[in-house]
């Protein structure tokens, strides 16, 4: 959960997984606040502390199978450089990245970005209702094998309306 903040999506994914007892994954965490990620804690396996606008060095090429971002895609915050290509540089193949991205950010900063990172991962951008009278995009990042060669270039332009299910159903739905 990268910009974990105060941990809400990884309570939300605990909550929804508390009586799975065949998990065989850990949820870790990073943010650049230590504040935050003290209340974060009982959450995650383990938490770093981490600057989203710079490398993600502290971490190996293909560690994780899923990386989600929530609500830290915006003016001041993360920005898309470098951070989308760290993300899929540690997912392994196949995994996914998810982000929301609000929308006056995904069109002033975030679109152009994607452009950069078509060729190693298949992108969904859906149209969601953030919090109550903010639009945003959910944005799904695939990463591709080095050998898989892109059929398609485009960026999928979804209309979903109001956003349906939580982010971490989605998380766990990957």
């Amino acid at each position: 959960d990268a910009a974990c903040g105060t941990g809400l999506l990884g309570k939300e994914i605990v909550n929804l997984t508390k009586d799975d007892t065949a998990r065989e994954w850990c949820l870790h965490g990073c943010d650049i606040s230590e504040d935050m990620m003290e209340i974060a804690s009982p959450y995650y396996e383990t938490l770093r502390r981490v600057d989203m606008n710079a490398s993600l060095s502290q971490y190996p090429a293909d560690e994780f199978g899923a990386i989600t971002c929530v609500g830290a895609f915006l003016e001041g915050h993360v920005f898309p450089n470098p951070a989308l290509k760290e993300f899929l540089r540690i997912t392994k193949v196949g995994g996914v990245v998810l982000m929301t991205v609000r929308e006056t950010f995904f069109e002033s900063h975030f679109k152009l970005a994607l452009e950069d990172v078509h060729k190693v991962a298949d992108i969904v951008v859906e149209d969601i209702a953030y919090l109550a009278g903010v639009n945003a995009k959910l944005v799904t990042l695939t990463k591709k094998s080095p050998q898989k060669k892109s059929t398609n270039h485009h960026i999928a332009m979804l209309g979903l309306g109001r956003m349906g299910s939580s982010m971490a159903k989605l998380f766990l739905a990957q």
